[in-house]
């Protein structure tokens, strides 16, 4: 007399089936989660590297008679300037930054930094403090919680410039350096040392200069 046989162990082939696809579904339901949480990360980052050079300029300017950086060589520095002066912005910041080796990389940022004459991720303002006059003071900036100091860059641009033009749509083509790339929002540090994350559009563009906005956001005044 043969022995009950007890049932068959394991799953058929349709259960299988089934318990694949849901895993699936899940898996294409949660992953612009993962991915949404992982651009505000690298945002918020990018963010706290941005708040350093704004404590950087602070400091700086209390060692130096008031003076912001300024973007590039000048041939004579000014007089209340100490002997040291006349490098680019960088240079006269990373004195007064924290030892680390990630503040000057964007984490959002696929390609990698490579120093700020062949691949940068963080531009200076040119016009907070550019060629025709270098040696602008914190005092005299009216509206510092308004003026942009540094932002988000791509490519070469070690500075920022105010970019659009007259006739047609502002593109990214045409942004004078700055990179939107955390979900098309572009990081920027003001002079009070907030950041603000802002769409391309409502960045003020050459169609709106001398209007107040563009002239607070760019130059402080």
């Amino acid at each position: 007399m043969k022995a009950p046989q007890s049932p068959r162990g394991g799953f058929s082939f349709i259960e299988l089936a089934m318990a694949v696809g849901i895993m699936l579904t899940l898996l294409a339901l949660l992953f612009p989660a993962f991915r949404s949480v992982k651009r505000v990360n690298a945002s918020a980052r990018c963010a706290a590297n941005l708040r350093q050079f704004a404590l950087a300029v602070q400091a700086r300017a209390a060692d130096t008679g008031d003076i912001l950086p300024y973007k590039e060589w000048v041939p004579d520095p000014n007089p209340e300037i100490p002997a040291k002066g006349g490098a680019i912005w960088r240079t006269q910041l990373l004195p007064y930054l924290p030892l680390q080796n990630d503040l000057e990389t964007c984490p959002a940022e696929s390609l990698p930094f490579k120093g700020y004459t062949q691949y940068c991720h963080y531009g200076w303002s040119i016009s907070t403090s550019g060629s025709n006059r270098p040696f602008r003071k914190v005092l005299e900036i009216k509206h510092p919680s308004r003026m942009m100091i540094m932002g988000d860059s791509f490519a070469l641009h070690w500075y920022l410039v105010f970019y659009g033009s007259n006739n047609g749509p502002i593109t990214e083509g045409s942004t004078g350096g700055i990179s939107f790339r955390h979900g098309k929002r572009a990081n920027f540090v003001f002079l009070d040392g907030h950041i603000e994350a802002l769409r391309i559009e409502e960045v003020p563009t050459i169609t709106a200069r001398y209007t107040p906005p563009f002239e607070a956001f760019w130059g402080g005044r």
